[in-house]
This record gives C-alpha cells, sequence and structure tokens, in this order.
C-alpha cells in the first residue's frame, strides 16, 4: 500500500489495520469492505470512468507519504520516542 501510494498510484484496500491507519476514504485513497464486491465495483469505475480524479487521489496519496512517511521523518520519531523513553525512566530511577 505505501509503496503503491508512494509512487502516486492510486490505492483500493479493505478496512483492515494499516489501510485504515493510513488512507482517508477518497481523499488520498478508497477504502471498501472486505467481501463488499459492489463497493469494490464503484471504486473500479471510478478508475476507469474518472482517471484525472483518479490521479489527484493517487497523488493525494503520494504527498501523504511524502509529509509522514519517508525515512528521515520516520527515523526522527523513532529517535524522539526513544529518547523520551529514556529521559522518563532516568527520571523515574
Amino acid at each position: 500500500m505505501l509503496e503503491a501510494m508512494a509512487c502516486g498510484t492510486l490505492f483500493i484496500g479493505t478496512r483492515i489495520s494499516g489501510v485504515v491507519d493510513h488512507i482517508r476514504d477518497g481523499e488520498n485513497g478508497f477504502i471498501v469492505a472486505p467481501d463488499d464486491e459492489p463497493a469494490l465495483a464503484l471504486r473500479l469505475r471510478v478508475v476507469r470512468e474518472q482517471p484525472l480524479h483518479a490521479r489527484q487521489i493517487g497523488r493525494r496519496g503520494q504527498e501523504y507519504v511524502v509529509r509522514h512517511l519517508t525515512w528521515p521523518l520516520v527515523v526522527r520519531r523513532f529517535r524522539d520516542a526513544v529518547t523520551a523513553r529514556l529521559r522518563r525512566q532516568e527520571r523515574g530511577s
């Protein structure tokens, strides 16, 4: 999912962990319920019949990844979380 988004490719997924953490339905991708074939068909129809709209959603997915999930950002958040935990432990000792 994230690789597709990083490439600007429209992502269609189901309501499972990971997908719902990053996809905002209709904004930066599409979410359908598992086993909801009519909803999936509707989303695929949008991709086929509204390619400009589909590309815009794909671009918004790419922008989301760039804003929130690049390696420098992920590493910084991880470092900050570890540092904060170590500081809390030092104060508690």
